[in-house]
C-alpha cells in the first residue's frame, strides 16, 4: 500500500529552541539522551501513559511500514506517538486512562496540541495530536498528511485500548471491534493498514507476548536529530512546566545564575558549560512530586518534606546514562553540603 498521497515531507520541522542558553548544549548532551530523559520524567508521573504511548508507537510504526514509509519518517511518528497523550498530564483525568481515551477526548487533545505547537521541537505534529480522536467523517479541509496520520494514530490508539481491556483478543476480534465503531469513525485506509500490519508482522502477538519497551524506546530515541539537543532539552524543561509553572521559572533562573557564578570562578568555558547543564537538570525529578506538595504555599510538614526529598533520587534515575557522570552527579547532589550532609 503506497503512502504517496500522504507524503509528510515538511510536516515535521524542528522548531528553534525556546530558551536562550549561554552554551552549545549539543557539546554536552545528545538529543537521543534528552528523549530518553523525557520518557523517564513522564514515567515518574504515571507509567501507564508512557507505556501506552510506546505501544501505540509500535503499532503506528508497523502500520506506516505497511504504508511504505521509510524508517526515518516512521521514527519521527513514533516520537510523536510516545507523547500523544501528554495533554493528560495537566488535566485531572490522568487516573481515568480508558475514559479519557474514549469519552472525554477533547481536553487532553487540545492541551497536547498546545504543548506540541508551542513547547516542543515537533510543532509539525501539533494538529495530528489535536485531531487524533476526531471521527474521520468530520474532517474537512485539513492537510491530507495531518488527516492520514491522525487516523493512523487513532486506530493504533484504539487497538491498544482494546488490548488493555481484552488482552487475549484475536486479530479477528480486533478487526470486528474496529468495524463495529460508529459509522465514519475510522477511515477505511487506516483500518486496512492495521490489518496489513497484523498480517505481515503478527503485531498482536508481539504486543501480547514479546513487546520490548526498551527496544521501542531505542527506536523513538533514534528519531532525534543529533544536533537538536537544545530543542529536546527545552522540551524536557517544559514538560516539568506542564506540571508546575513555578518549577520552570526556578530552573531557568538557577541555571543562568549558576553560569554567571561559574564565569567568575572558572576559567575553562567547557567547565562553565557543565555547571550550566547540571543546573538546568537539577530539579527534573520534581516532575514526580505531587502538585499538592510541589506548590504548597506554606511550610511542608515532615511527611511532605520526606516526599519532596525524593526528587533527588528521581533526578538520578532520570539522568542515569543520558548525560556525563559529572553533570549527573552535580545535578543530583545540589543540596549536598561541603561536609557531605544535606
Amino acid at each position: 500500500m503506497s503512502s504517496a498521497a500522504h507524503d509528510a515531507e515538511g510536516l515535521v520541522a524542528l522548531a528553534p529552541p525556546r530558551l536562550d542558553h549561554p552554551v552549545r548544549l549539543s557539546d554536552y548532551l545528545g538529543a537521543a539522551g534528552a528523549t530518553v530523559m523525557i520518557q523517564r520524567a513522564l514515567n515518574c508521573v504515571d507509567s501507564r501513559l508512557v507505556d501506552h504511548g510506546l505501544r501505540v508507537g509500535a503499532i503506528m510504526d508497523a502500520m506506516l511500514e505497511a504504508a511504505g514509509w521509510e524508517p526515518a519518517r516512521r521514527r519521527d511518528a513514533c516520537l510523536m506517538a510516545l507523547m500523544h497523550d501528554i495533554g493528560a498530564y495537566c488535566t485531572e483525568e490522568i487516573d481515568r486512562l480508558v475514559e479519557f481515551e474514549s469519552c472525554d477526548v477533547w481536553e487532553h487533545s487540545f492541551y497536547g496540541y498546545l504543548f506540541f505547537k508551542e513547547l516542543s521541537p515537533l510543532a509539525g505534529y501539533a494538529e495530528v495530536v489535536l485531531y487524533h480522536h476526531m471521527p474521520y467523517r468530520l474532517f474537512t479541509d485539513q492537510d491530507p498528511a495531518v488527516r492520514f496520520l491522525a487516523q493512523v494514530l487513532q486506530v493504533a490508539d484504539r487497538v491498544d485500548m482494546l488490548l488493555l481491556e481484552r488482552p487475549r483478543a484475536s486479530a479477528e476480534e480486533v478487526a470486528h471491534a474496529l468495524g463495529s465503531a460508529p459509522a465514519g469513525q475510522f477511515s477505511f485506509e487506516a483500518t486496512a493498514l492495521f490489518q496489513e500490519a497484523e498480517r505481515r508482522a503478527g503485531l498482536l502477538g508481539q504486543l501480547r507476548g514479546g513487546f520490548d519497551a526498551g527496544d521501542a524506546l531505542r527506536k523513538v530515541s533514534a528519531a532525534a536529530d543529533p544536533d537538536a539537543a537544545a530543542a529536546f532539552l527545552d522540551m524536557l524543561v517544559h514538560v516539568i512546566d506542564f506540571r508546575s509553572r513555578h518549577t520552570v521559572t526556578h530552573t531557568v533562573t538557577t541555571a543562568w545564575t549558576a553560569y554567571e557564578i561559574a564565569r567568575r570562578l572558572i576559567a575553562d568555558e567547557a567547565e562553565r558549560g557543565r555547571v550550566y547543564c547540571a543546573a538546568l537538570l537539577h530539579d527534573v525529578g520534581k516532575i514526580g512530586i505531587p502538585l499538592g506538595i510541589l506548590e504548597k504555599p506554606g511550610r511542608l510538614d515532615a511527611r511532605e518534606m520526606a516526599v519532596m526529598r525524593t526528587h533527588v533520587t528521581l533526578t538520578e534515575s532520570i539522568l542515569a546514562g543520558c548525560v556525563p557522570n559529572d553533570i549527573a552527579a552535580a545535578a543530583a547532589r545540589h543540596h549536598e553540603k561541603l561536609d557531605g550532609s544535606g
